[in-house]
């Protein structure tokens, strides 16, 4: 992207970049506050919400070009894919639905790191003594998903419309996205074809966490 494209970009989008760069000032300012906070449980919750956002939003060019050739209607070539997002839709083409993914991994880092870790002394001081300890951690990585993609789960909807189909759902921004959704067709619209990612994706990282602490 040459300096003229982004000079042009940030003129058209006075309003985000400027809402973009207040959250990032803040967000950093609060990460590096956090360094001397007391309270262990608050300093976990910032550091997975910094790895989760670091993750996630390194390898959203990844994820882009996935989401796209999963939706295709014909079988191409991750070359291919990268190839067609550029040439339609340039550098930006990659960045689409960069903003929900970085929301929501903020926030889903978060919250699930403050809540594990809530809950695992609470299971282990309740169940410890009857109950292998791995259980313990087992039952709270799982309560905790669950709670936690209640959260994730909408952002992450609006990010794969955003980075794939957006030319049916016509989203404008994030807010306009989930505004335009919850006005049209209720909040529960946000959570459509929840269950089996809640399923698999809790089951998944709740049998991760598990044998993690099971291990060390």
């Amino acid at each position: 992207m040459t300096l003229t494209t982004a000079l042009n970009f940030m003129r058209l989008h006075k309003r985000r970049a400027a809402v973009t760069a207040g959250v990032f000032v803040g967000y950093t300012g609060i990460c590096y506050k956090a360094r001397t906070w007391e309270s262990e449980i608050w300093r976990l919750a910032i550091a997975g919400s910094i790895s989760n956002a670091i993750v996630e939003c390194t390898f959203h060019f990844a994820d882009t070009v996935n989401i796209r050739a999963k939706a295709s209607e014909k079988s191409v070539s991750t070359a291919a894919m990268i190839s067609k997002i550029y040439l339609k839709d340039g550098v930006l083409g990659f960045g689409k639905g960069f903003s929900a993914c970085f929301y929501g991994a903020a926030i889903y880092g978060f919250t699930y790191f403050a809540i594990y870790k809530v809950l695992k002394g609470i299971f282990k001081d309740k169940f410890g003594d009857k109950v292998d300890f791995a259980i313990c951690y087992l039952l709270a990585a799982f309560v905790t998903e669950s709670l936690t993609l209640a959260f994730k789960f909408p952002f992450d909807l609006i990010k794969c419309r955003l980075q794939s189909v957006n030319q049916i759902f016509k989203y404008k921004s994030l807010p306009h996205a989930f505004t335009k959704e919850i006005t049209t067709n209720g909040i529960g619209s946000l959570y459509s074809g929840s269950l089996p990612y809640f399923a698999t994706y809790a089951t998944f990282v709740c049998l991760q966490f598990s044998i993690y602490e099971r291990i060390i």
